[in-house]
């Protein structure tokens, strides 16, 4: 069973594995449940494995962007989230923070193309999984060439995310 639930529409699993990975890097003892070909076998009921993978996950990231907001299913698995899991709303492809629908503008949301809700989101989950306190990058996370892991993984994320910018995802409909 998973720490952590990645909701994504199937049209954006580009980003949904980018974000997937960049967590593995900086929170390699939690455990991701991703909805895909690799967790959801032919003859598995992937509606109960997702419905069990809801239910024992402790925090929900959900990806929303201009065009998985109108997908149902992301709006079903928040919904199943927004009983009694931490549910984070991750904004890209178009969507800024403050033009979320309806509940979700009732959550604190995060930007996932800005560093600082990268960051956000890595001391946030931390402190929901009760992880201990996230070190700041620069005051002691293995500093490697005066650089820290956070900021190598920060940085690949962030070139990840340019890509699916220029791929279209934030393009204005």
């Amino acid at each position: 069973m998973a720490d952590i639930f990645i909701s994504y529409w199937s049209g954006e699993q580009g980003v949904a594995y980018s974000l997937q990975k960049f967590l593995c890097e900086l929170l390699p003892q939690t455990s991701i449940f991703m909805a895909d070909s690799r967790t959801i076998r032919a003859g598995d009921s992937w509606l109960d494995i997702i419905k069990r993978e809801l239910k024992e996950s402790k925090v929900v990231l959900s990806l929303l962007s201009k065009e998985s907001v109108k997908r149902p299913w992301i709006n079903f698995e928040a919904g199943a989230a927004w009983i009694d899991k931490v549910l984070i709303p991750l904004c890209f492809g178009g969507l800024e923070k403050g033009m979320m629908p309806a509940p979700y503008n009732q959550l604190q949301a995060l930007q996932l193309q800005e560093p600082r809700d990268t960051h956000r989101l890595i001391v946030d989950l931390h402190h929901h999984l009760n992880l201990g306190s996230f070190k700041e990058p620069f005051m002691g996370l293995e500093i490697r060439f005066g650089k820290s892991k956070f900021y190598d993984a920060a940085t690949w994320f962030h070139e990840d995310m340019m890509g699916y910018h220029m791929m279209g995802y934030d393009n204005e409909e």
